[in-house]
């Protein structure tokens, strides 16, 4: 996800949970987005994270088998896959406001601190194109407003919940398994097949059916 559209995430719900009368709501919304990183943002990490390790094995001596640091980004997806334990230790619950507002604060330092990492560890291989940081989230609030105005009752962050699972979704399809990576459900561990392999396996990702 890009970092505008978690910002913004985070700063809906905080002045929904502020105003005493949406008290509900914010905690319903800032519950949907740990939600959403769990059961979208989490998985996709995964993926990718075994795409680079089935990539490191390829080569006659892996680094994983070698005294070698870890490939780039390596201790990156490893600290994505574990936020869910980190946001766990602090114990949500709805008779405590000052949960629900330090779990956003720790997911919006967190993201902060991955996309600074990420733009560190591959800006000496990587030319970043300039580009609009607001135009998604942008975009996503006019559809939104276009389809509330056809008379369709959708809360908004139902709304991005649905776009953030497709966005997702494509990626997955696009860098995963268009790119020809295997993800076997039994091992739970991604593989690329021989040229000659037919394994035909059924993957089950719930994230990249998401509509």
């Amino acid at each position: 996800m890009q970092s505008k559209i978690i910002s913004n995430i985070i700063q809906n719900c905080e002045n929904i949970i502020k105003e005493e009368k949406r008290l509900i709501n914010g905690y319903i919304c800032t519950e949907e987005f740990i939600s959403i990183i769990s059961i979208v943002v989490v998985p996709m990490t995964t993926l990718m994270k075994g795409a680079m390790d089935a990539l490191d094995l390829l080569h006659k001596r892996p680094w994983v088998t070698i005294d070698k640091p870890p490939y780039i980004f390596s201790a990156l997806f490893e600290r994505i896959e574990n936020i869910i334990n980190q946001l766990n230790k602090l114990t949500l619950t709805r008779y405590n406001i000052s949960s629900y507002l330090e779990a956003l604060k720790y997911i919006y330092s967190f993201s902060e601190k991955v996309i600074f990492d990420i733009n560190n560890e591959s800006s000496s291989y990587c030319n970043f194109v300039t580009y609009d940081i607001n135009y998604l989230w942008n975009k996503w609030v006019q559809e939104h407003k276009v389809i509330i105005g056809q008379g369709v009752k959708l809360v908004f962050l139902e709304f991005l919940s649905r776009k953030i699972k497709g966005y997702v979704s494509t990626v997955i399809k696009e860098k995963y398994f268009k790119l020809g990576f295997k993800f076997d459900p039994i091992t739970e561990e991604t593989f690329i097949p021989a040229p000659h392999e037919l394994i035909e396996l059924e993957l089950e990702f719930k994230v990249t059916d998401a509509t």
